[in-house]
């Protein structure tokens, strides 16, 4: 039993591994846009330019929605997937998910108050 338990385990951790770069990727190459939007305010004031600044941080702040509310889709379609085939279990895949809706909650009441 324990090798198939450790084969599971190395397959599901290859698999969260991967997961767990691809968000780390695209969280990566959404940040710097909303750090400039952010650095960017009293520059954007000082020479009017809030319009544009707006717009573009309007602009990031959808994409980054956008992801966030995929993130959470994919991990319930792939882990459901995981557990039809007897791949994951339903505490892993619910466990995974909390881990998703941590990492997103505080970033969705930070573009709430901006």
């Amino acid at each position: 039993m324990i090798p198939i338990f450790l084969f599971v385990a190395g397959r599901c951790r290859r698999f969260m591994r991967n997961a767990s770069i691809q968000v780390k990727r695209t969280t990566a190459s959404i940040n710097p846009e909303f750090e400039s939007c952010l650095s960017g305010i009293k520059t954007a004031k000082a020479f009017a330019n809030e319009a544009a600044e707006l717009n573009k941080f309007n602009a990031a702040n959808h994409k980054y929605g956008i992801f966030m509310c995929i993130l959470s889709a994919a991990v319930i379609a792939v882990g459901g997937a995981l557990v039809m085939r007897e791949e994951l279990n339903l505490i892993d895949l619910i466990t995974f998910s909390l881990y998703v809706t941590t990492f997103i909650t505080p970033i969705r009441r930070l573009s709430v108050i901006l």
